[in-house]
């Protein structure tokens, strides 16, 4: 059957197309408009052809390109969807990397820099994890555990050293109050003592006088008895 005259819708020329583009390069694709079951008007067509040299003969396969976009959508959808798990797995990946690792590390490096501050508030950390986030909580704990022990020994000897304070200043002070009540007493040594000598004084005068009247009263005793 003789069929060079057919077109399509468009107007072309479908078998001359056919044979054109197979005898021009041998092979090549051809697009078109062809009926298709189940649909009232053709749809769009295209068509691999290829020439058989030995036989002169032009062969040919066809596909319509709505099965060919439905298809192209199942396969784009699939693809979403396996990049849409993909893309959801990594995420979740991601979030607990970020949970286990970055964030706790991220902790850590604070912690760290607080430290260097000597702020002795801060949490140590997850010490019960086997991995090297674990190793270097447990290692903040160590180190905060020096700064304890560092401060605290600090305070006791701030503390000794204020007790040893306190002890010189209250024997500073015994000192002067002793020195005090020394130069007190010694004065009041010197008052008695001055009027110790001004007493004796005042008795050898007394014993002087009781003597001169004793030589009297014996003078007169005498005169008397004689």
């Amino acid at each position: 059957q003789d069929v060079s005259g057919l077109k399509d819708p468009a107007g072309t020329f479908v078998f001359r197309e056919f044979v054109k583009v197979a005898k021009t390069t041998g092979a090549g694709y051809v697009d078109y408009l062809w009926p298709k079951p189940g649909f009232e008007k053709p749809v769009e067509k295209t068509s691999y052809v290829r020439l058989l040299g030995s036989w002169n003969w032009v062969i040919g396969s066809g596909l319509y390109l709505d099965d060919l976009q439905a298809e192209f959508q199942g396969i784009a959808l699939r693809t979403v969807l396996s990049i849409a798990g993909v893309t959801a797995a990594m995420l979740a990946f991601g979030w607990l990397f970020v949970r286990n690792v970055v964030g706790p590390l991220t902790d850590s490096v604070r912690t760290v820099q607080r430290l260097a501050d000597e702020d002795l508030t801060v949490e140590e950390g997850d010490q019960s994890r086997r991995d090297e986030i674990g190793d270097l909580s447990r290692a903040i704990a160590a180190f905060k555990g020096k700064l304890l022990e560092r401060r605290a020994l600090a305070r006791r000897e701030e503390t000794e050293r204020e007790e040893k304070e306190r002890r010189r200043e209250a024997v500073e002070r015994l000192i002067q109050d002793f020195s005090v009540t020394m130069a007190s007493t010694m004065n009041q040594l010197a008052d008695a003592s001055s009027e110790m000598s001004a007493t004796a004084d005042t008795v050898n005068r007394s014993a002087s006088t009781t003597t001169e009247q004793a030589v009297a009263v014996s003078a007169a005793a005498e005169q008397a008895s004689v």
